[in-house]
């Protein structure tokens, strides 16, 4: 990875977790809700989104299981984190695969 994509990768990051720790409240439970979550459409338009959307949703789990606002810990860290690098991995795979123009199956994804 170059510097630029390295920069890119870690601005995607950042903001997957910034969003996500405003919407504190409705991002940790059992139940949760994360508009950050969005973000896995990224790889529609460019694939290494991928890498920043995974970044972000680990270091979201792994800061709320830290402070002790995420009930389901780290196993939320370890779990969530696959879950949201197979969201975003299937959104570039299925990109190129659309109905009247319009990547539906991709957008299913998050």
């Amino acid at each position: 990875m170059n510097m630029k994509t390295l920069t890119r990768v870690g601005m995607i990051a950042a903001i997957y977790t910034v969003v996500s720790l405003v919407l504190a409240p409705f991002t940790y439970g059992n139940v949760q809700v994360r508009i950050a979550e969005a973000l896995t459409l990224l790889p529609l338009i460019y694939k290494p989104s991928i890498w920043g959307v995974t970044l972000g949703c680990f270091l979201t789990n792994l800061i709320g299981a830290m402070l002790g606002v995420n009930p389901t810990g780290f196993l939320d860290a370890i779990i969530g984190t696959i879950a949201t690098f197979g969201a975003a991995y299937c959104t570039w795979v299925l990109k190129d695969k659309k109905v009247n123009g319009i990547p539906v199956l991709a957008c299913l994804m998050p």
